[in-house]
């Protein structure tokens, strides 16, 4: 079987917009947003997907045997006229195609691929790389394969840089939507005893156990496919006697890091606030500017109380720090 790769490069400002218009055309393949470092260089936190920046996005969808079939052919004019449109609003770069074998197509966007930081110690290092640490370095060895989660989008790093302030040793931590895993590495690195990572995505949930494979981190992370309660469910619905013992008696996990949209978490509040324990904090992160408030009132509403909000050197995206008081405050 051979893939067709679709390929754009584009300012980081206009990568999630373009990235956007590509998985509408991928349900197959996926699509990889990969950032234009030089060999050897090493990015330093919030800028790599922000401005001026250059990222390359791909979309991969496969080849029928007998060559192309109507959905190739309407994914390419789709493509095309989206990003003509988008190029009328800001400047976008020419569309690429090639055709790759199907033994090389997850690997495909390898080459673009370099170590870099995404918070003030944690460092991101494909697992096909070389790299010498500093001496504070929290390396994490990542192969994102197909899942979101390379640690190049500032919602990301967002949370990274979160997680490196208020992790502390022996916490328990929930990573929901985790992705390719990275977040749930970061946390067992900053010495958290037991981390939960939950993705809807089989593909993700893989990808998130391979990668805490390749950091031997699977006595301390656990991986798992599935989600909090939806909205119109029970919130106190949330399998809590599946927690570790630990959790249970606290009454929640210490820190809940969630990576999501504004519109998933403000679906998610109340289930959020009582998987976070009393005192617990909860981190969400993939807030575009506009949306804050959406999100932001929502978790508030569910109880939870505003400690602190942060954005990324754009001002584009946002996270949101809250912590589920310790008890009731009554008038």
């Amino acid at each position: 079987m051979k893939w067709i790769e679709f390929s754009v490069i584009v300012t980081g400002e206009t990568a999630e917009a373009v990235t956007d218009l590509f998985s509408q055309f991928s349900h197959a393949g996926g699509v990889a947003i990969q950032e234009m470092a030089e060999p050897g260089e090493l990015r330093t936190g919030p800028q790599s997907l922000t401005q001026s920046r250059r990222v390359r996005v791909a979309a991969y969808a496969p080849l029928p045997e007998n060559g192309e079939d109507g959905a190739i052919v309407a994914a390419r004019q789709g493509l095309r006229d989206g990003l003509s449109y988008l190029d009328m609003i800001t400047s976008v770069g020419e569309l690429h195609e090639r055709t790759i074998a199907d033994e090389d197509w997850e690997s495909a966007w390898r080459e673009h691929f370099h170590p870099h930081r995404v918070g003030h110690r944690s460092v991101v290092v494909p697992t096909w790389r070389d790299y010498n640490p500093e001496p504070d370095d929290i390396v994490i060895r990542l192969d994102p394969g197909m899942a979101f989660g390379t640690g190049l989008h500032p919602t990301t790093q967002l949370c990274a840089r979160e997680l490196e302030k208020r992790v502390h040793p022996g916490q328990a931590v929930l990573d929901v939507g985790c992705g390719s895993g990275i977040l749930s590495i970061i946390a067992a690195r900053l010495g958290a005893s037991h981390v939960r990572g939950i993705d809807i995505d089989p593909v993700a949930v893989r990808a998130a156990q391979e990668n805490v494979n390749h950091n031997n981190l699977s006595d301390i992370i656990d991986i798992r496919e599935g989600t909090l309660p939806r909205a119109g469910q029970d919130p106190f619905s949330v399998e809590q006697e599946d927690w570790p013992k630990s959790v249970r008696g606290k009454g929640g996990w210490d820190i809940v890091a969630a990576n999501l949209t504004a519109e998933v978490l403000e679906e998610l509040a109340a289930p959020l606030a009582v998987a976070t324990r009393p005192g617990g904090i909860l981190i969400g992160s993939g807030i575009i500017a506009e949306k804050f408030d959406l999100a932001a009132y929502a978790l508030m509403e569910a109880g939870l109380r505003l400690i602190d909000a942060v954005s990324d050197e754009s001002g584009d995206w946002r996270a949101i720090v809250l912590m589920r008081p310790a008890r009731v405050e009554t008038g």
